[in-house]
């Protein structure tokens, strides 16, 4: 399947705690060679714990077809591997 003309423009992530968490977005040519292009810190209100939450991007990324994307989070407490 082609990806022309795709965009990555939100990613979501559920929040377990009421903290801050980071989602992160990397991309490179495979899993183990990426770059970040994406970071966000976002703090969780107890109103949202138990949710999805979503960020969007303020600028869009294009998907390159030829790239691996990988995508997580930091939540301060668990390091979080890349995960496609």
């Amino acid at each position: 399947y082609a990806y022309n003309d795709f965009y990555i423009d939100r990613i979501e992530f559920y929040a377990n705690a009421a903290t801050t968490y980071s989602p992160l977005l990397w991309e490179g040519p495979d899993a183990d060679h990426t770059v970040q292009v994406f970071r966000k810190d976002y703090t969780v209100s107890e109103d949202e714990v138990g949710t999805w939450t979503g960020l969007t991007l303020e600028k869009p990324i294009k998907i390159d077809p030829s790239k691996t994307y990988c995508r997580n989070f930091e939540d301060g407490r668990i390091p979080h591997g890349c995960r496609r």
